[in-house]
């Protein structure tokens, strides 16, 4: 895996536990947001487990 697809998901995992504690704190919209920046960057990395998660992160919401 190359620089630039680590730091993709990277940035995947951080939107999916930013959204996770938005939800938390009731910013519904916001976590909305970043769970669904989320999955779309796991789609593009073919990554299903994380997508996964950051769709159990939105049924949750």
């Amino acid at each position: 895996m190359g620089k630039q697809a680590q730091y993709e998901e990277l940035v995947g995992v951080a939107n999916v536990y930013l959204g996770c504690e938005q939800s938390n704190k009731g910013l519904f919209a916001d976590s909305s947001v970043s769970l669904k920046n989320a999955f779309q960057i796991f789609e593009k990395s073919k990554d299903t487990f994380n997508k996964v998660s950051a769709k159990n992160g939105l049924a949750i919401i």
